[in-house]
């Protein structure tokens, strides 16, 4: 939670989340979406799509990511949303049997991470599911992606030692993750 200067106006804060190239950042609200160019740092848009628990851009390129927040219970919904800044335009729409928790995009792949497993979609062009791991519980949505082709996801391990372990999934070819 902040305070917005001058004003006695409180923003609360679902999540912050930068680019791949950490040239931008997007910031979640009850309000809707905030993304801000880091230099010079400034608000580059803002979309009213209500509240909204977690945003993923991708690069710089116009396609957001996000997960809007139920009305109700203000927790995360069973639905991604994929939104084209240019066209101003919602292009696609996911949804799951359980919460979203959190999203990671890449220039080829866009994963949904649920509180027990990760659904990897091929994206953007011609979305479709390629693989679903089943995973530990992961209630904060652990989980990342290589930034250059999607090929690396590394996320909490179904092993149960004494002590936490991650496991790291690689794909030798495009098309097998």
């Amino acid at each position: 939670m902040s305070s917005n200067r001058g004003t006695n106006k409180t923003v609360h804060v679902f999540s912050l989340r930068f680019n791949q190239d950490s040239s931008c950042f997007i910031c979640t609200t009850y309000n809707g979406i905030h993304i801000f160019n880091v230099e010079p740092l400034t608000q580059k848009c803002y979309l009213d799509v209500g509240p909204t628990t977690y945003a993923e851009m991708l690069y710089r390129t116009n396609l957001i990511a996000y997960v809007p927040a139920e009305h109700a219970t203000g927790l995360p919904s069973h639905v991604v949303n994929i939104y084209d800044n240019q066209r101003k335009a919602h292009v696609l729409e996911l949804s799951f049997n359980s919460s979203v928790i959190s999203i990671r995009m890449s220039r080829t792949r866009l994963l949904v991470i649920l509180v027990d497993k990760i659904h990897i979609f091929s994206f953007p062009s011609k979305c479709r599911l390629l693989h679903t791991i089943h995973t530990r519980a992961n209630p904060r949505g652990l989980c990342e992606l290589s930034n250059n082709n999607g090929s690396l996801i590394v996320f909490p391990s179904n092993a149960r030692p004494t002590g936490g372990l991650i496991q790291i999934l690689v794909s030798i070819a495009k098309n097998v993750l």
